[in-house]
């Protein structure tokens, strides 16, 4: 992605009658000179941006009067008006006079780390944590993890933080997600809650599961982002992941892998205990 946005803008704010200023090419600019948002040309777009996302970003500029150029309230008046757009990261904004032109804005949209699925739906959001609202290209989406997210969370507006324990851990194990899906080829799809983890636990980040295509279930426990002193380390549970496809390539017999507890477990899709013939010591007896 080509993340940044650059717009030449005309300047928002009051005027500042009789005072004037001149910039680097020596051209006198009054105070009271009167110019218009709307009246803007783009100099750089990220090639991902939707043609939605663009008419957005038109709609906020055609809403904003004429203004005197060098009130000194012109660059917050911008700040606060590109972000009003929810897709667009706060943090990334930088307004700036750019005499003679008007301002100058620079900004990078939101960048998509996950898919929350919610009663039926997928709901963009950022590895903060912020709802990103419609308007991704569908390419920007096909290879985020789902966060099976229960139907009776909360999940609010485009724009603003998810506070759900289990998204947030979700997040914090996406990177995770992608290296063994990655490194072991594994065609995994979605996060949920570990099953059988309780939903009442405040202050408790939930434990976590990693699902595949077919309904494979890789039982990971919490990121080791998380810093979980009684969780079985990262490097850990890569090693007994390693063991387990090499008995049982692409998980193939499976339906459960147990890697959060003191020793691999292994379950059938019917829920059988099943062996782990190259390194048994590490599995649990069965």
């Amino acid at each position: 992605m080509n993340p940044r946005l650059l717009i030449i803008a005309a300047a928002l704010g009051l005027a500042w009658l009789g005072w004037s200023a001149t910039d680097m090419f020596g051209n006198r600019v009054a105070a009271s000179e009167m110019r218009n948002l709307a009246n803007y040309r783009v100099e750089s777009m990220p090639v991902d941006i939707s043609s939605q996302w663009r008419r957005q970003l038109d709609q906020i500029w055609q809403a904003q009067g004429e203004v005197a150029l060098l009130d000194p309230k012109s660059l917050s008046a911008t700040r606060a008006a590109i972000n009003q757009l929810a897709w667009i990261d706060p943090l990334s904004v930088q307004v700036q006079l750019s005499l003679p032109d008007g301002i100058r804005v620079e900004f990078k949209p939101r960048r998509p780390m996950a898919l929350i699925r919610w009663h039926g739906k997928n709901y963009a959001v950022s590895s903060k944590g912020f709802v990103i609202p419609d308007g991704l290209p569908p390419q920007a989406l096909k290879l985020l993890p789902i966060i099976l997210l229960e139907d009776d969370a909360q999940l609010p507006q485009p724009g603003r933080r998810v506070a759900d324990p289990l998204v947030q851990s979700a997040l914090h194990a996406c990177e995770e997600f992608h290296a063994v899906k990655s490194n072991f080829g594994l065609d995994l799809v979605a996060i949920e809650r570990m099953p059988g983890y309780p939903r009442q636990s405040p202050g408790v980040p939930p434990a976590l599961a990693f699902v595949t295509r077919n309904g494979q279930r890789i039982l990971w426990g919490r990121s080791d982002n998380m810093r979980d002193p009684l969780g079985v380390p990262l490097y850990q549970k890569v090693r007994r992941l390693t063991v387990v496809v090499t008995d049982y390539p692409n998980l193939d017999g499976l339906g459960q892998v147990h890697l959060h507890t003191s020793k691999v477990r292994l379950f059938s899709p019917s829920g059988d205990s099943m062996a782990l013939p190259s390194m048994p010591s590490i599995a649990e007896s069965q």
